[in-house]
C-alpha cells in the first residue's frame, strides 16, 4: 500500500478498518430468484484460506474473467496491489466506487491504475492503463453498506476475446453455481509477478437461521482479508458465466497492539457487503459511458450520523 495512503488511512479510520475477504463461512441474504436485494451484510465467521475447486473448466472461466487493479507510482513507477475486479467487456472492469478517490477519473489519474490481467492458460501477464473510471458513489457516500458501490473502469485497450462476462440476468440462480472471487492480503506482494487469485463456492443453506442464505464452509486456518473490494460474485451454469453482484466492504474492529492484517485475521465476526447487479446491466452501461446514475436507479441511501464509510486507503 502507498505510503500516503497509509498516511489517510491512519489518519481517517483509527478505530474501524474496511475490508473485504474471501473469507470462511461467507454468508449472503440474497433472494433465489435474483431479485434486487443483494445489499445486505455478508457475514464471516471463523477463518479459512480459499482454494479453487476440481472443476477446471469452472476454474478457467472464472480466472478468466478475474483480474488484479494495481496502482503505479509516478515517480518510482512501482506498481502495488489496489482492488479485484471483473472484465466485463474486453475493454470494461467492474468494481467497488470505494477503490478510488474520486467518482469521476480520466486522463494522467486514471492512468496510474492498471489491469494485471494474467493468461489463465500461460499464465503470461498484460498490464493495461485506465483510461476511465465512473463511480456510481460519490466518495462522501462511499460506505459499506450501501448499494451504489459500483465503479466501470474502461481500458486504453481491449483485452483477448472470450474472457469478459456478462451481467447477470433476474433467473433463477439455483440451477447453476455461485463463486465470491478476489485477491487477499496474505498474497499481497509488491514483487509478485502472479495474480494470486482465490475463489470459494456460495451454496443455499440455512445459515443464522435464512434457509435461503448464501454461504461458503469453513476450510482451512487462514483467510485473506483486504484486496478483495471489487471482486465478483460469479453466476455459472451449463459453462457460462455471469456476473451476479460486487464486492463492497466489510468493517474490522482494530485491536491495540495489533496490525490492520492481523486485526482482520483474528476477527471472529466481522460484516462484509456486496451489491446486487443482477438485472441491472444498464447500470453498468450508464457507468461505462461516464455518466453518473440517480439515487433511483442505484437504490442509494443516505448515511446516518456515525455510519463506517469505506476508505480508498483501506481496501
Amino acid at each position: 500500500m502507498p505510503s500516503h495512503f497509509k498516511t489517510k488511512f491512519k489518519r481517517t479510520v483509527r478505530k474501524v478498518f474496511f475490508f473485504l475477504g474471501l473469507l470462511a463461512l461467507v454468508a449472503v441474504t440474497l433472494p433465489a430468484t435474483g431479485t434486487p436485494g443483494f445489499d445486505g451484510a455478508v457475514n464471516v465467521i471463523g477463518g479459512a484460506e480459499a482454494k479453487p475447486g476440481g472443476d477446471q473448466n469452472i476454474e478457467r472461466l472464472i480466472r478468466g474473467a478475474s483480474v488484479r487493479i494495481l496502482m503505479k507510482n509516478p515517480v518510482t513507477g512501482r506498481t502495488s496491489f489496489a482492488c479485484s475486479a471483473t472484465l466485463a467487456k474486453a475493454n470494461q472492469l467492474v468494481t467497488a466506487a470505494h477503490c478510488f478517490d474520486e467518482q469521476k477519473i480520466s486522463g494522467a489519474g486514471a492512468a496510474k491504475y492498471l489491469a494485471e490481467v494474467v493468461d489463465p492458460q500461460t499464465g503470461k501477464i498484460t498490464l493495461i492503463p485506465f483510461a476511465s473510471v465512473t463511480g456510481a458513489c460519490p466518495p462522501a457516500l462511499e460506505f459499506a453498506a450501501n448499494t451504489c458501490d459500483v465503479a466501470v473502469a474502461t481500458l486504453t485497450k481491449s483485452v483477448p476475446e472470450g474472457r469478459a462476462v456478462a451481467v447477470c440476468e433476474r433467473i433463477d440462480f439455483t440451477k447453476g453455481r455461485s463463486f465470491i472471487v478476489g485477491s487477499g492480503l496474505s498474497n499481497e506482494d509488491e514483487s509478485a509477478q502472479n495474480s494470486p487469485l482465490k475463489f470459494l463456492e456460495l451454496e443455499y443453506r440455512e445459515t443464522l437461521g435464512n434457509p435461503r442464505t448464501l454461504s461458503a464452509p469453513v476450510s482451512g486456518t487462514q483467510r485473506p482479508c483486504s484486496g478483495d473490494s471489487g471482486g465478483g460474485v460469479l453466476y455459472i451454469e451449463k459453462g457460462r458465466a455471469c456476473l451476479r453482484g460486487v464486492h463492497s466492504g466489510s468493517q474490522v474492529n482494530d485491536r491495540p497492539g495489533l496490525s490492520a492484517a492481523e486485526s482482520c485475521r483474528q476477527a471472529k465476526n466481522p460484516v462484509t457487503y456486496a451489491v446486487n447487479l443482477a438485472g441491472r446491466a444498464h447500470l453498468v452501461s450508464k457507468l461505462a459511458s461516464g455518466e453518473t446514475p440517480s439515487d433511483e436507479e442505484t437504490g442509494r441511501v443516505v448515511p446516518q450520523a456515525n455510519t463506517p464509510r469505506t476508505s480508498a486507503g483501506a481496501r
